[in-house]
This record gives structure tokens, sequence and C-alpha cells, in this order.
């Protein structure tokens, strides 16, 4: 069954809610830093990017899926995390 642009739009705030929900939890419970992320893709002739914040505890796992959700991926999308001396 393919969704409607409305039922996705619907989908993606259902999400960011939850996110929002979790987020907010999790500041409650530790005194944690936010970090302000910009993510960019390369390679493409147009400029295509997602501003977001999320705990400074978040696992790299969780950032995985984060992203998916973000960017509005279906999880196909491959994609990875590089530290300056190496990749995780």
């Amino acid at each position: 069954m393919v969704q409607s642009e409305n039922e996705r739009t619907k989908d993606e705030l259902a999400k960011l809610i939850e996110f929002k929900n979790e987020f907010a939890t999790c500041l409650k419970r530790d005194v944690v830093k936010e970090y302000h992320l910009r993510i960019k893709l390369n390679g493409t002739s147009v400029a295509i990017w997602r501003e977001f914040v999320v705990p400074s505890n978040i696992s790299l796992l969780y950032l995985g899926s984060v992203l998916v959700d973000v960017m509005g991926w279906s999880g196909c999308h491959l994609y990875q995390f590089i530290n300056l001396n190496c990749t995780i």
C-alpha cells in the first residue's frame, strides 16, 4: 500500500512528537547537554540538509534511527559516522 503525502506527513509528525517527548524526558532525568546538528547530503545537484537537536547522551544506534526519520528515509539509505581518526 502506498502512503499519500498527507499520511506520510502525519506519520513524520507523530514520530517527531514522540522523539520530542523522549528527548524532554531524557533532559528531565539527567542534566544533559544538547547537540544542534546540521546534516548535509554531498553529491546532490540541490542542497539537501536538515537541522535538529539531540541529547548529548544519545547512542550512535539511536542517532542512526533519528537520521533515518529526520531525512525521511525508509531505512534503505547507507550512512556512516566518521571520526577524525576512524570510521564508526
